[in-house]
């Protein structure tokens, strides 16, 4: 037991040791799978209610599964799709207004997946698989890093799906662009990101930004 839990941290290192650029940028994340019955469904069960009025709660199928239950006083919704405890636990509450709640979990290696509940009825939730660096609080808008290295970032606007596609030929030696990226967020209907380019070495960064209009 104690060769194969060796022989698989040293995959897991080799692996990581692929997507290391530089030390002091970019770190790699493990999530360790932990065992279902160390979650206490009981509590994880009970409604999540927010201060505009709405809530949504997790209804478990098994210790390993569960749907999501949502809406307000008028309407309750359910999720067609089923979703997963991973390492991390359950999805966690991220944005809330008056249109939306999005529920965040960690994917591994900096990487976020949502949960888009519309406060609408008879509505389906909108799940958004990909490296998801920022949300807009204020508007239907997110931004991922894209699996195509082509593009630096897109912006996504998940109520009638249109992207912005954005390129960055000025990007740090990283194996994905996105690992470039020092910060980001959503701020007065723009995309602010912050990151390295292509003269940055170790100890000596190389500072870009640029601040972008959202789409419709």
């Amino acid at each position: 037991m104690r060769v194969l839990f060796l022989f698989v941290v040293l995959i897991f290192l080799i692996n990581c040791q692929r997507n290391v650029r530089n030390e002091g940028i970019h770190r790699c994340d493990i999530e360790i799978a932990e065992d279902s019955s160390f979650w206490d469904l009981t509590e994880l069960s009970k409604p999540v209610n927010l201060s505009n009025g709405s809530f949504y709660k997790f209804k478990f199928a098994s210790n390993e599964e569960y749907v999501i239950e949502w809406g307000n006083k008028q309407f309750t919704n359910i999720s067609r799709d089923t979703f997963r405890t991973l390492g991390d636990g359950v999805l966690n509450l991220k944005v809330s207004n008056s249109k939306y709640i999005i529920l965040d979990q960690g994917s591994g290696q900096r990487c976020h997946y949502a949960v888009v509940l519309p406060l609408a009825p008879k509505q389906k939730e909108i799940v958004e698989d990909q490296c998801i660096l920022a949300y807009d609080s204020a508007n239907p808008v997110l931004a991922y890093a894209p699996g195509d290295p082509e593009y630096f970032f897109i912006l996504k606007n998940y109520s009638n799906g249109k992207e912005l596609k954005i390129k960055e030929p000025d990007l740090c030696p990283a194996t994905n662009p996105f690992e470039c990226i020092d910060s980001c967020y959503f701020k007065d209907s723009y995309f602010i990101v912050y990151w390295q380019g292509s003269k940055w070495e170790n100890k000596k960064p190389d500072n870009k930004m640029r601040k972008i209009k959202i789409p419709d």
